[in-house]
């Protein structure tokens, strides 16, 4: 997954801009720092647009995870805060349920649901706004992690059919 935009990444570095005085060592060695903090970054990001939306959705918070981290309520909904660093898949991952009733259920779903993406969105306006006022060198990180999360973003809103992303969930509950 990391291969395609880490590719077009240094070959944009290499051929299409303008380049600052370094070597190529560190063009390679800024990219990889960039896709790796950008995929961080963008998962983060996404997973709090997912908290963000839902809670306007009335969606109630079970456990927010991130990379090693979760925040979670037990039954008697007393927070908890866990370090996890062996049962550490889920890069990120933001689960709710929604409220009782009926009412707006279908609304409210999308809403919860297209947080993420919104989110992600967001992050990549601010990453392009960062990417225009910066100087040479911090442009290189900005790019890096823009590309990243419009990879990301590319990724999640494609419709696969069995697939498991944002707008799969949001296909299937149209059926």
């Amino acid at each position: 997954m990391f291969l395609i935009p880490l590719i077009i990444y240094i070959a944009m570095l290499i051929f299409a801009l303008p380049k600052p005085n370094l070597d190529i060592l560190w063009y390679i060695i800024i990219s990889l720092i960039s896709i790796f903090m950008g995929f961080i970054l963008s998962v983060l990001f996404h997973e709090l647009g997912h908290g963000v939306l839902g809670h306007f959705a009335k969606y109630r918070l079970l456990s927010f995870k991130f990379l090693m981290f979760e925040i979670f309520y037990d039954d008697s909904e007393k927070i908890h805060f866990k370090i996890n660093p062996i049962n550490s898949v889920v890069l990120g991952q933001c689960l709710m349920l929604p409220p009782k009733g009926k009412k707006n259920k279908v609304k409210r779903f999308y809403l919860y649901n297209a947080g993420g993406l919104v989110f992600s969105y967001l992050w990549s306006i601010i990453l392009l706004v960062l990417f225009l006022i910066s100087n040479t060198y911090l442009r290189w990180m900005w790019m890096g992690m823009m590309l990243i999360n419009v990879f990301l973003i590319l990724n999640n809103s494609h419709y696969t059919e069995g697939g498991i992303n944002d707008r799969c969930n949001a296909v299937m509950v149209k059926k």
